[in-house]
């Protein structure tokens, strides 16, 4: 008993030291609930969002200036989603980084989507209307 009444006060003290931390990440997990479940719906509503950002890149030249009026509009917005595709495996970090820093993203993807669909609408019915005879 004498013996192991250090390591018992060891384990005390980690539990003391270490309860803040738990505390933190109960207060995550209850505070960012809703903001997973939006993540969640942005990921079933646009799954095929990235593949329609690589077919703009790669079918829609006339975009880059649109792209890059995004870049410069919402540059924090592309280094947290780069930041989330390369750094963070752990989503919870970044998900609380995203809260405290870009509360208006999903607003922002969104109204992304409905302002440049009709852009890439026009252009797709371009690409598609039949060539002119005097071309």
């Amino acid at each position: 008993m004498h013996r192991y009444r250090g390591m018992s006060d060891a384990i005390t003290n980690i539990m003391h030291r270490y309860r803040g931390m738990s505390d933190a990440i109960t207060n995550i997990m209850h505070r960012y609930r809703r903001m997973s479940d939006v993540i969640t719906n942005i990921m079933h509503r646009y799954r095929g969002m990235s593949d329609a950002i690589t077919n703009i890149m790669h079918r829609y030249r006339g975009m880059s200036d649109a792209i890059t009026n995004i870049m410069h509009r919402y540059r924090g917005m592309s280094d947290a989603i780069t930041n989330i595709m390369h750094r963070y495996r752990g989503m919870s970090d970044a998900i609380t980084n995203i809260m405290q820093r870009y509360r208006g993203m999903s607003d922002a993807i969104t109204n992304i989507m409905h302002r440049y669909r009709r852009m890439s609408d026009a252009i797709a019915n371009n690409y598609n209307a039949p060539v002119p005879w005097y071309v």
